[in-house]
């Protein structure tokens, strides 16, 4: 007896599901840009700290880590602290606990 409701009540279900709204489409935001290396040959540290900078728009080093998994760096820019990293084969800016002063 209690199939055909529960029959019914999948039925309804699966016809409401049609009924919904597609998702708004996102708008395009800025991509990272994807690098993949490996930090431990010769010279790609230094490479990706070049990368790096020119990212980040200036030279003002204050701070650069580096281990064989990911790289960042922290510039002065219009007077204050910023860092850019790369990681996961991504570089983008990130949030930062330097302070400059």
């Amino acid at each position: 007896m209690r199939t055909p409701a529960l029959a019914a009540v999948i039925v309804a279900l699966g016809l409401l599901g049609g009924c919904v709204q597609p998702a708004p489409t996102p708008t395009p935001s800025a991509r990272p840009t994807v690098v993949s290396v490996d930090l431990t040959a010769p010279g790609q540290a230094r490479a990706m700290v070049r990368r790096l900078i020119a990212k980040a728009g200036t030279p003002r080093l204050i701070q650069v880590e580096i281990t064989k998994d990911w790289a960042s760096i922290t510039v002065v820019k219009d007077d204050r602290a910023e860092t850019w990293a790369w990681r996961d084969d991504t570089i983008k800016q990130v949030d930062t606990d330097v302070a400059y002063v």
